[in-house]
């Protein structure tokens, strides 16, 4: 929608099971951030994600015309979902979410302290992972929000 209130597109993905989207951020270039969590098979425009548990996180961008640049999904066998997200003045994005046990992420894979631990990953404006890591203690952890200032630090 355009400041004026004009529509511009609607888009809708899902998938015959549990799907929610549940955080998004749009860019300085106008893409729209999308995160949050699905269970079994979902497609963002022709980009298949599969579940391996439960549920797992997404994180899915798309283009001012609503056309999906790139999607993942990060997750285990247990219980995986994207929280938060922001993105710097760089247009990388900081994305956030709550996982059990252990969730895989790239060559990566990050195990709980607990029953429930937070990830979190720095993807690249393309879509490419730079970094990930995670923090909790022997309780149940999960990030409310994640913001950035001009000056790149992170809350």
């Amino acid at each position: 929608m355009e400041n004026s209130g004009k529509f511009l597109w609607v888009k809708q993905f899902g998938s015959s099971e549990f799907d929610e989207g549940k955080t998004l951020r749009v860019n300085s270039k106008n893409d729209l951030i999308i995160g949050g969590d699905f269970s079994s098979l979902i497609y963002f425009d022709e980009i298949p994600l599969s579940s391996n548990g439960i549920t797992d996180a997404f994180i899915a961008c798309l283009d001012q015309e609503g056309n999906t640049k790139w999607a993942f999904a990060n997750g285990s066998v247990k219980y995986d979902a994207c929280l938060t997200l922001t993105t710097d003045l760089n247009n990388n994005i900081y994305y956030s979410g709550k996982f059990q046990n252990s969730i895989s992420i790239n060559e990566k894979t990050l195990y709980s302290n607990g029953f429930t631990d937070i990830f979190l990953i720095k993807y690249s404006p393309e879509g490419i992972i730079q970094w990930s890591t995670s923090y909790g203690n022997s309780g149940q952890d999960e990030p409310f929000s994640i913001i950035s200032n001009k000056m790149m630090k992170f809350f």
